[in-house]
């Protein structure tokens, strides 16, 4: 043993809370050197760094208060960054990127609020996410401005979108060449028209939907999706004739771009949007029946193709006979098939009337 003051202590030690020469935390206390407790080398239980900058004693709670990090200041949502002392006095901030996809915010209103980090940066939400975004690609162009101090932004007609505009350019779903109509539904708002089926269908009565996927911030791709059609069929007999359609009524659901083959006769172009199908109930054969289209919207101003099918209409290659808004056939069986399409961009109208003549 040996004694400092009126304090007895063990001269030799393990560590520094061996040589404690009282039961106070914030005063100090002794180094332990080499085993043995050194009296003239005090002890400092709350120590400073280049990263922690005040730091305090708290006699109460027997611990360390911790001070400030210079890193503070520029550190981010998506890079908190990390102090590294370089000595006594000298310190660097290191990168330290958050994981990607957290909610962040760039202080900017135009790109929206769905701001995420990416690579240790806060990136915009992509596209949609835009405060002056339409997910019609042929509404009339805006530009964004900002207002600053937390003000939504303005947006500001910029641009008319007229016929004819091409429409694909942020819009992968509309093909390379994507043109904007007329809605025929509307007959007033424009609308992208595909130039391609860029998701490949299975068959008339399929349905190919597609997204675009803007996960990282911009067009980086589309999601093509299939949908069985199971109500989109319309039915005609000798005893009741007549029949309209309307797209609202959700009559007009498959999307594809089919030629149906030479076998349809005469061979067709390729198809614009969406088709829909009509069974045709005769109860008996016909010779020289008709089906024509006898009144259509008014917002409609291009042809309707009738292709008479021999099976089952969800293969194309089973087009028999083809019309243009009127088709004569004969059948031999109780029953047909038809399917309405065009070749028109503006296709499908908002309504269209069918009348059968089984001609008996």
């Amino acid at each position: 043993n040996c004694q400092n003051d009126a304090v007895v202590q063990n001269c030799s030690c393990d560590g520094n809370d061996d040589c404690d020469a009282d039961t106070e935390y914030c005063n100090d206390g002794y180094l332990c050197i080499e085993g043995i407790c050194n009296f003239s080398a005090e002890a400092n239980p709350c120590p400073s760094n280049p990263c922690q900058v005040g730091v305090a004693c708290d006699e109460a709670a027997r611990a360390c208060t911790p001070g400030s990090n210079p890193c503070d200041a520029v550190a981010t949502t998506c890079d908190p960054t990390s102090c590294v002392p370089l000595n006594d006095s000298d310190f660097e901030c290191a990168a330290d990127p958050a994981d990607d996809g957290i909610t962040c915010d760039d202080e900017l209103g135009c790109n929206g609020t769905s701001d995420f980090c990416l690579d240790g940066s806060c990136v915009a939400g992509g596209i949609p996410a835009a405060f002056c975004y339409s997910d019609n690609p042929c509404a009339d162009e805006t530009t964004c401005t900002e207002n600053g101090f937390g003000l939504e932004p303005t947006c500001t007609p910029a641009a008319d979108r007229v016929i004819g505009d091409d429409c694909s350019a942020d819009f992968s779903c509309f093909g390379a060449g994507g043109t904007c109509q007329v809605d025929p539904s509307s007959a007033v708002e424009l609308i992208c028209i595909q130039s391609e089926d860029v998701c490949e269908s299975n068959g008339i009565c399929a349905q190919s939907t597609c997204s675009e996927d803007y996960a990282l911030g911009s067009d980086s791709g589309i999601d093509c999706a299939s949908v069985a059609n199971a109500e989109d069929v319309s039915t005609l007999t000798c005893d009741d004739p007549t029949v309209t359609i309307a797209v609202a009524d959700g009559k007009f659901t498959t999307r594809t771009y089919f030629d149906y083959s030479a076998t349809c006769n005469p061979a067709g172009d390729v198809f614009q949007g969406m088709e829909t199908r009509v069974y045709l109930s005769l109860g008996q054969a016909v010779t020289d029946a008709t089906l024509t289209v006898t009144d259509v919207d008014a917002a409609f101003t291009g042809n309707m193709e009738l292709l008479l099918f021999d099976s089952n209409p969800c293969i194309e290659t089973n087009c028999i006979q083809r019309g243009t808004n009127t088709l004569t056939f004969s059948s031999a069986d109780n029953s047909a098939i038809v399917v309405l399409d065009s070749t028109d961009a503006l296709w499908p109208p908002a309504t269209v009337t069918l009348e059968l003549d089984c001609n008996l």
